[in-house]
């Protein structure tokens, strides 16, 4: 769960929140008189404004915790409280850390998970009180959303919980969406083979799971319509579209063949449209992504009601909106085919079920600006369901990404990270985890080859891919000019991971080799011992004049370039976010340029 807000009303709830932040990030709320001990990055209230402070947090945090009495919890909340679709997560723990109570919001909400969450972390029980985990029946809020089922009639859900917790008969008609989860099902919900069957059935309480709107239900109608995200809409367009001609059509599209909206999965297009906005704005009003595909994929693909020379000419492929919805939607039959104005064509699909056969993209996401993440990388990100990494790299991710299932974690949480990508896959989801710079360069995608080979999971390995990226390094040599035109080596100095006996020995044998040296993780607060430590070694191999470049935050608004010489190279701040290049006694100097010549004799070549 992101954006964890944990509230305090003592120093000892404030030790609590601390070990809370750490394993689960978020914010800390603590009284003015703990200022000293709760960190400095502590909101802190003054005595009688708490209810304020809480307030806010309540409106914009996906979760709370509050260690304090249930009762002053229950007191302080009330005024607040509106339904469980819109009130976040609420955990209550006690200060001696005995208990964690899943409060509000247990389903929908992730309340339960996170008292489970916050009870691993401090060593306390976790209480959940919800009938149907107490008595392991299964919970139609929570089923839909594990299947990213939308809800659109829940004027019977509430009667329909009920039954199942109950024992009491209830009718389930369904004709889209994944049905696994059937085999998990609870033997008194019965499935009906029509929409007229479950309406005239002899039951307490009546669920469709439908992307139909099935405009003739009969009076006694359907308790609880749930919508699976199973439509795509290919779309093809002229330049300059606007965002309300592609809805329209799409609208009167669906609506002609009695389509819901809610189940629109995606829109599918050609690569050569990611700047038009006409479709990106409909997405953004839709909340749904984009999925590209290149002409050469769409061309590959029939498309039923054939293709156009005029569009072949102008963007390489004979046809766009049938081809493209075909493709997103894994299938070779169209729902509906291609319908057109003068600007705009539209087709859609159906996904019959989920892929089960999950994927894992590792993604190299580059330094950090969107405009040096690859096509490759951009194209794995749009086409995953679910995107797992740690939580700076998912903000960076989310403004151009949008709608996604995200799942972050915290630096030193890597394994973690890892596992929960693979069991992702494994449950059928299209999986990316996304590593900065360049996934196999201190990056995920050797952790998650690790994992699977001491499960021994081969054929698990066959279903992950590594898509590369623009290493800091490559992105910082950029900034400077070419100082890696010859041989070079990249160390971490960070010890985490390496034992720092093995660090310095590399350090050695890359200054004693004349290798231009990259130097990631070069310090940090507390950690300047080991860049001190690499001058000394570099300087007892290589002249005090030899350039140094320290590139910070490459490539993102922060960043900042200074070229000193291996002599000074302390007399500057050196930080995590810092990447240290060394040259070799090849490398030049000229003004703020690094370059290491590699050997070329450009005045001995002919002029053109």
């Amino acid at each position: 769960m992101e954006n964890i807000t944990t509230v305090t009303l003592s120093r000892r709830g404030v030790r609590l929140a601390l070990r809370i932040q750490q394993h689960l990030g978020g914010i800390i709320i603590a009284p003015e008189r703990c200022a000293d001990s709760a960190g400095p990055n502590a909101t802190l209230y003054a005595a009688n404004t708490l209810s304020s402070y809480l307030k806010q947090a309540f409106v914009n945090s996906g979760g709370l915790v509050l260690i304090m009495p249930t009762g002053a919890a229950v007191r302080l909340l009330a005024p607040l409280l509106r339904d469980k679709r819109h009130d976040p997560a609420v955990v209550v723990l006690d200060e001696g850390a005995r208990h964690a109570v899943a409060l509000l919001s247990n389903h929908l909400g992730g309340g339960n998970q996170l008292a489970r969450q916050v009870a691993e972390t401090v060593g306390a029980t976790p209480v959940i009180t919800t009938a149907s985990d107490v008595l392991g029946v299964t919970a139609l809020d929570l089923l839909a959303q594990e299947q990213g089922w939308t809800v659109e009639i829940d004027r019977g859900l509430t009667r329909a919980s009920s039954a199942l917790v109950d024992d009491e008969p209830v009718g389930c008609y369904q004709d889209g969406g994944d049905e696994l989860w059937w085999e998990q099902a609870p033997a008194n919900l019965t499935r009906y083979a029509s929409i007229a069957e479950l309406a005239n059935a002899e039951v307490s309480a009546r669920v469709a799971i439908t992307d139909r709107l099935h405009s003739t239900l009969p009076p006694a109608g359907v308790g609880v319509v749930f919508r699976p995200k199973t439509l795509v809409a290919g779309v093809g367009c002229v330049r300059g579209a606007t965002a309300d001609e592609i809805g329209a059509l799409l609208t009167k599209t669906l609506a002609e063949h009695q389509l819901s909206p809610a189940s629109l999965r995606a829109i599918a297009t050609i690569d050569v449209k990611r700047d038009e906005s006409g479709i990106t704005d409909l997405a953004l009003r839709l909340d749904v992504p984009v999925q590209y595909y290149s002409a050469a994929e769409l061309s590959a693909v029939d498309a039923p009601s054939g293709g156009s020379s005029e569009v072949n000419r102008t963007v390489g492929t004979p046809a766009v909106c049938e081809p493209a919805a075909l493709l997103a939607a894994q299938t070779g039959t169209l729902v509906i085919p291609k319908t057109k104005t003068a600007r705009v064509t539209v087709a859609v699909a159906r996904l019959q079920a989920m892929p089960q056969q999950g994927t894992l993209a590792v993604v190299g996401i580059g330094p950090g600006a969107p405009e040096d993440m690859t096509l490759r990388a951009r194209t794995a990100l749009e086409r995953a369901e679910a995107v797992v990494g740690y939580g700076l790299y998912l903000d960076m991710l989310r403004p151009w990404l949008r709608q996604k299932q995200y799942y972050a974690s915290l630096i030193g949480e890597e394994a973690a990270r890892c596992r929960l990508a693979i069991n992702l896959m494994r449950a059928g989801k299209q999986v990316a985890l996304v590593s900065s710079g360049d996934a196999g360069i201190y990056g995920m995608a050797g952790l998650v080859f690790e994992l699977l080979a001491e499960e021994g999971a081969p054929a698990d390995m066959e279903r992950v891919t590594v898509v590369p990226g623009v290493s800091a390094a490559q992105a910082a040599a950029a900034a400077l000019g070419a100082p890696l035109m010859s041989d070079f080596a990249t160390i971490s100095l960070s010890d985490l991971m390496t034992p720092w006996e093995v660090i310095e020995q590399r350090l050695q044998a890359a200054a004693g080799a004349d290798l231009v040296v990259a130097l990631y993780n070069p310090a940090s607060k507390r950690r300047q011992q080991p860049i001190a430590r690499a001058q000394a070694i570099f300087l007892a191999r290589r002249p005090p004049d030899t350039p140094v470049a320290l590139v910070y935050d490459v490539t993102r608004p922060g960043q900042h370039v200074t070229v000193t010489d291996l002599q000074r190279l302390l007399e500057y701040p050196i930080t995590m976010l810092t990447l240290v290049i060394i040259g070799n006694s090849k490398t030049n100097r000229w003004g703020d340029r690094l370059v290491t010549k590699r050997g070329y004799h450009p005045e001995s070549a002919p002029l053109p």
